[in-house]
């Protein structure tokens, strides 16, 4: 359920700063959304540029993108926040 764990509301820059912390480099930005690429990574991590990421949908895929479980990226989300 969207905004119901610790993973959620999530600042999108917050997702930007983990990202660039674990290597990713941006790629792109198409309409609302960035892009950041990183060598050996199969898929491009998209990021959400609104404001606050609420469905938690959302960050669990960032996760298995960026290859980190939950306990994790809470790490990276409270050092970065």
């Amino acid at each position: 359920m969207a905004g119901s764990s610790a993973l959620t509301p999530v600042d999108h820059r917050t997702l930007i700063k983990i990202a660039e912390h674990l290597g990713f480099k941006h790629r792109s930005t198409t309409g609302s959304h960035a892009h950041y690429v990183k060598a050996g990574c199969l898929r491009p991590l998209t990021i959400p540029t609104y404001r606050e990421i609420h469905d938690e949908k959302i960050v669990r895929s960032f996760m298995k993108v960026a290859g980190l479980n939950r306990k994790q990226f809470l790490e990276l989300k409270a050092a970065h926040e």
